[in-house]
């Protein structure tokens, strides 16, 4: 095997470079896919857990797992690809998570085998640079071509296969939110104010968050990760919502609540 078994080593600078590069690109390229859900700071946090967090499962993979299993190729290339399957796993739960601490608002993680199946695509497109670089990687030792048939596999399979589609917090993605129709009356934080969700995706209500500069809400919008979103043209804000019966909950500073006109 030209993967060999010697430890690896890097100065910590040179690691801090690449990771925290990562992240900035990553961060960037989710905030901006979030259409403002995640401000560019929380979002370059987020990514540090596949980019920082990456870096260290596969130190603890050659430095700790690997000379502890059988020399065969096979044997070490498979456990490389479960590694990064159950770490995948676990940066997405970590990830929903560090964004709902950090915005209030409530964050559903990926779908679990959507965040193994990404981490590993995201390695493998890695250690393809690596091994452009003649620098030790997973390709090493095993034909390059059986390597990408791997890869474009596993990405198959995960555009291939579909979410169930559950109830998220009383609103069925995917499908028109009947739930959401009609017009709501603010309890809290201000009483009285009203808000019309209407079909087809307009509305009419104040701002769901002025001091963000969102105009008068006139359109609205339901993620598929139990978000409600509010607003005009221009700019929406979304927030975690709750339905239940006729009282409807956002996920924002305020704990907002409105209850439904009969």
């Amino acid at each position: 095997m030209t993967d060999s078994l010697a430890r690896f080593e890097e100065p910590l600078r040179a690691t801090l470079t690449r990771t925290l590069t990562i992240a900035l690109i990553g961060g960037t390229v989710l905030s901006l896919m979030s259409k403002g859900r995640l401000f560019w700071p929380i979002a370059v946090t987020v990514m540090l857990w596949p980019s920082l967090g990456g870096h260290y499962v596969e130190i603890w993979f050659l430095h700790w797992l690997r000379p502890r299993l059988p020399a065969e190729r096979g044997a070490q290339l498979f456990a490389r690809l479960g590694t990064w399957f159950v770490a995948g796993v676990l940066f997405a739960w970590c990830m929903a998570l560090t964004a709902r601490m950090l915005t209030g608002m409530t964050v559903r993680a990926i779908p679990w085998w959507v965040g193994g199946l990404g981490f590993i695509g995201i390695e493998l497109v890695a250690h393809l640079a690596l091994r452009s670089r003649r620098r030790p990687s997973v390709y090493d030792g095993a034909s390059i071509i059986v390597s990408l048939l791997v890869c474009i596999t596993l990405f198959a399979a995960c555009a291939d296969r579909q979410p169930a589609r559950m109830p998220v917090n009383g609103v069925r993605p995917g499908r028109q939110p009947v739930a959401l129709y009609g017009t709501w009356i603010q309890m809290r934080p201000r009483s009285g104010d009203t808000l019309q969700i209407r079909p087809g995706g307009t509305a009419n209500g104040p701002s769901i968050d002025p001091e963000l500069g969102i105009g008068r809400t006139t359109r609205w919008e339901v993620l598929g990760i139990g978000m409600l979103c509010l607003g005009d043209p221009k700019s929406m804000a979304c927030r975690g919502l709750r339905v239940s019966g006729d009282t409807l909950r956002l996920a924002d500073r305020h704990g907002s609540l409105y209850l439904r006109r009969k």
